[in-house]
């Protein structure tokens, strides 16, 4: 869902933010089965045009949203913890001095920092303060894209060198050391990066050369640092999430010219195969997230005669769906935390 703001953010350009910084502790919080994402939670928009919106917690069962932040920065990408106690995200956090009232300015031209909140203390702490001190050139001083490893304290993220030069690397917060898995502009790296459940594997979207602005999706191994394409470079497509035993991997696929038609589609590492899962028209659907059987897909949903965005879920044992939330705002970077 992503797409719809990527040349907004890509332009030195500046919109308005609600004035509050805040964060809600949940005590005894039991992450199992939840969902994290980013929501335009006063459904007053921005959030898909220029990126601001707040981290939700929402329980799929109780149908119950958690609100964790409260500021309207430009907050994305949260991903959770191994145990699920705390979610990374990436954020935009300079305020732009003068400004005063309800109102203030963010330049979304301003550094990306990575941020990590403690869900049962509600402490916000910036993860990636003093990383050049601490790495030097390892990392730059500009950070994106964090995705934190389902099985280990490890956390991959995008690092930009002297603001442009970006490659992927993995943080060990065991022995506090970085591993460079890209080489600065082997990649323009366009959503979210994910480990696949065994680490093992990094998948993420990526800007495609030479293709007038299609994105495709990279599959790496980590230990040989192997990359490859997996997609189908003459179309546009969305990472979604990976199967419970990591051995598939889901997206979507879009066209520009057909943009109310949107499909799920299922990539095989074992094979190579690439199949269709679920074809939609009229409606525009990302962030497909497998649960913990790995019969149900969530995703993001736009409906085009509606103009709202919720989240649906997606059964591929008899084709039906549902919906889950029915609030209308707009959402990105729908993560399902799966016990291990």
């Amino acid at each position: 869902m992503r797409r719809m703001s990527t040349i907004l953010f890509a332009f030195l350009c500046s919109a308005n933010a609600v004035c509050q910084s805040r964060t809600t502790a949940i005590p005894d919080f039991d992450p199992n089965g939840k969902m994290v994402f980013v929501e335009d939670y006063d459904g007053e928009g921005g959030l898909l045009s220029f990126n601001f919106g707040d981290i939700v917690i929402f329980d799929p069962v109780t149908k119950q949203k958690t609100r964790i932040t409260h500021d309207k920065y430009c907050d994305l990408h949260p991903s959770w913890s191994p145990d699920g106690q705390k979610i990374i995200f990436e954020s935009i956090r300079m305020d732009s001095p003068g400004k005063k009232g309800r109102w203030r300015i963010i330049d979304l031209s301003d550094p990306t920092h990575l941020f990590i909140f403690d869900i049962r203390t509600g402490q916000l702490t910036q993860f990636d303060k003093d990383f050049v001190k601490i790495y030097g050139i390892q990392v730059g001083e500009q950070n994106e894209k964090p995705a934190w490893s389902p099985i280990s304290n490890q956390i991959a993220f995008v690092t930009k060198i002297d603001g442009f030069r970006e490659k992927l690397v993995v943080l060990d917060l065991g022995n506090n050391t970085v591993t460079s898995l890209t080489t600065p502009k082997q990649f323009e790296f366009y959503g979210r990066i994910l480990w696949s459940p065994k680490g093992e594997h990094l998948a993420f979207d990526i800007f495609i050369p030479h293709s007038k602005g299609n994105t495709g999706i990279v599959v790496m191994n980590i230990k040989s640092k192997e990359a490859k394409l997996v997609s189908d470079v003459s179309k546009s497509c969305g990472l979604g999430g990976w199967t419970p035993d990591g051995t598939k991997l889901i997206f979507d696929y879009y066209h520009e010219s057909k943009i109310k038609e949107s499909g799920f589609y299922e990539y095989s590492l074992e094979t190579g195969k690439i199949t269709l899962l679920k074809q939609f028209k009229d409606v525009v659907c990302g962030d497909g997230q497998i649960g913990a059987n790995g019969n149900v897909i969530a995703f993001t949903r736009y409906d085009w005669s509606t103009h709202s965005y919720d989240i649906w879920l997606y059964n591929m044992s008899d084709g039906s769906c549902s919906q889950l939330t029915t609030d209308g705002h707009e959402k990105d970077g729908l993560m399902w935390y799966v016990k291990p």
